[in-house]
C-alpha cells in the first residue's frame, strides 16, 4: 500500500510540475526574455538598422557623397527586402497555427521551415552584398576605423 501511495504522490507531483512548466512556456508572450530574438527575426523592421548603421557610419567622417550614396543603398535594399520581411512573417503565423493545432502536421510544419530556412538565407546573403557594397564606398582609413570600432564592441560585450 505504501508503494501504491508513494506511486501515486511521485506521478501528481510530476504533473503539477510538468504542467506549470509547460504553461509558462505557453504564457510567454512577445515580451518574453527567450522569445524576443526570435521575433525579431521576423518583424521586418529595418528602419532601426538604418538608423544603427548610419550612426556607427556618422564616426568615420563621411563625405556627403559617401553619405548620400549609403543611403540610398540601404534604402533600395530596405525596399526590395520588404517583400521576403512580409513573407517570413506570414510564415511564421502559419507555422504557429500549426503548432496550436489540435493534431500535428509534420510535412506542413516541415515544409514551412523549410520555406522559412530558405527566406532567411537569402535575406543574410542580401544584407552581406549589400554591407559589402557600403565597405566599397569607404576609403582604406575608414574601412581599418570600422574594423576597429567592430572589435571595441566585441570586447565591450564580453
Amino acid at each position: 500500500m505504501k508503494k501504491l501511495s508513494f506511486l501515486t504522490g511521485l506521478t501528481v507531483t510530476a504533473v503539477i510540475v510538468l504542467t506549470m512548466s509547460f504553461s509558462s512556456l505557453v504564457d510567454a508572450g512577445p515580451n518574453h526574455k527567450n522569445h524576443g530574438q526570435q521575433h525579431r527575426q521576423y518583424k521586418g523592421d529595418s528602419t532601426i538598422n538604418l538608423k544603427r548603421i548610419m550612426n556607427q557610419l556618422s564616426k568615420l567622417d563621411l563625405s556627403q557623397q559617401q553619405s548620400d550614396e549609403i543611403k540610398s543603398l540601404i534604402k533600395i535594399e530596405i525596399e526590395s527586402n520588404k517583400p521576403k520581411h512580409q513573407e517570413l512573417k506570414a510564415l511564421h503565423i502559419q507555422m504557429k497555427g500549426l503548432t496550436k493545432a489540435e493534431t500535428i502536421d509534420e510535412d506542413g510544419i516541415r515544409d514551412i521551415a523549410r520555406k522559412i530556412a530558405d527566406l532567411r538565407s537569402e535575406l543574410i546573403i542580401s544584407k552581406r552584398k549589400g554591407l559589402k557594397n557600403i565597405k566599397a564606398l569607404l576609403t582604406e582609413e575608414q574601412r581599418e576605423k570600422l574594423q576597429q570600432m567592430k572589435q571595441n564592441r566585441r570586447k565591450n560585450r564580453s
